[in-house]
């Protein structure tokens, strides 16, 4: 629970994270924080803090007031898939690209032979 100086515990965080990842009852984020008497949105950033640094993520004093944190976190996380969604788009761009040479190839080719065929 909260200390003297109205910070959560890191045992309480680690608690709390275990408790929604592993979803041993099937509860929903907000489902569970109301269950714990924190906000969803306190929960999800220590959720976010463990998934990106560990036990040592719950150290950070993440409270209601400090969403600036999560919402950092949030960005990092988005900006890491977009990341990924930007090569994999690249890749396909390379494929495309390769495709339509062998497609354009390919047309050449049957011109060719369809002439050849003609001329005989």
């Amino acid at each position: 629970m909260k200390t003297a100086r109205g910070f959560y515990s890191k045992e309480f965080k680690l608690n709390a994270v275990k408790l929604y990842i592993n979803r041993e009852r099937g509860k929903s984020i907000s489902t569970l924080a109301k269950e714990l008497k924190i906000s969803a949105p306190t929960l999800s950033a220590w959720v976010l803090y463990y998934r990106d640094r560990g036990e040592d993520g719950l150290v950070e004093n993440i409270t209601e007031v400090n969403c600036n944190a999560y919402e950092a976190l949030k960005l990092n996380s988005l900006k890491t898939e977009l990341d990924v969604m930007q090569q994999a788009y690249n890749g396909l761009k390379k494929q495309l690209i390769e495709i339509t040479k062998e497609r354009d190839n390919m047309k050449k080719a049957i011109e060719t032979f369809v002439s050849s065929l003609v001329s005989n």
